[in-house]
C-alpha cells in the first residue's frame, strides 16, 4: 500500500515535471523577452595617422558569453568585456607592423520568462590595420598611445 502511494506519488510529480517543461519549452519562443542593452567603448590611439602610411587590413570581432538561471552562476561583465577583446586579439592573428584601432564592445543581454533564465553576451569588434613605412622621420615623441 505505501508502495502504491509512492507510485502515485513519483507519477504525478513525473507528469507535473513533463508539462512545466513543455509549457516552459513552448512559452520560451513565444514570450521570449529580448532586452538589449547595449553600449560602445571606444579605446582611442593617437599615432601619426596623418601621414597616411598606414592600409585597413580587415575587421575582427570576438565574443564572451554567460548564463544564469534563477539568478546563480555567470561572470562579470568587466571580465566578459575583457574575454571578448582578449579573443578578438586572438582571432586577428597579428603579424608584423598590424595593430587593432577602432575597439567597441557592445553588451546585450537576453531574457527569457523574466529573471528565470538570463544570457549575457558581450562582443567585441576592431579594425585591423598595417604600417607600411613612415612616410618622413618619425620619432618616438611624436607617437602618444591613449587609453
Amino acid at each position: 500500500m505505501v508502495y502504491n502511494l509512492a507510485k502515485n506519488i513519483m507519477r504525478k510529480l513525473f507528469g507535473f515535471l513533463v508539462i512545466a517543461s513543455f509549457i516552459l519549452t513552448l512559452s520560451s519562443c513565444v514570450a521570449t523577452g529580448m532586452h538589449t542593452n547595449t553600449s560602445n567603448h571606444a579605446q582611442s590611439v593617437a599615432a601619426p595617422f596623418d601621414q597616411n602610411n598606414f592600409v585597413v587590413v580587415k575587421r575582427v570581432e570576438g565574443e564572451q558569453s554567460c548564463e544564469k538561471f534563477l539568478g546563480i552562476g555567470g561572470l562579470s561583465d568587466s571580465y566578459l568585456k575583457e574575454s571578448a577583446i582578449s579573443n578578438m586579439y586572438r582571432n586577428a592573428n597579428l603579424t608584423g607592423s598590424q595593430m587593432i584601432v577602432d575597439i567597441h564592445v557592445v553588451k546585450s543581454r537576453l531574457f527569457v520568462l523574466g529573471p528565470i533564465y538570463m544570457r549575457s553576451i558581450q562582443k567585441a569588434t576592431g579594425t585591423v590595420i598595417e604600417f607600411t613605412g613612415p612616410k618622413e622621420d618619425i620619432h618616438i615623441q611624436n607617437v602618444k598611445i591613449t587609453e
